[in-house]
């Protein structure tokens, strides 16, 4: 996190927190879509083998 403070001199330990909390909720948001992917892949291929059973 030390880079984020660099890249923005004299900007303040608010807006370094803000940035963090935001990365922190983009991850977050990334993993979940993550999930949601493979769960909706895995339940495809089940239906695909329902189907062609």
């Amino acid at each position: 996190m030390a880079c984020l403070a660099r890249r923005h001199p004299g900007d303040g330990l608010q807006a370094d927190a803000e940035r963090r909390t935001t990365w922190r909720k983009l991850k977050g948001a990334a993993r979940l879509a993550q999930v949601i992917d493979l769960h909706f892949k895995d339940g495809i291929q089940e239906e695909a083998q329902r189907i062609t059973a």
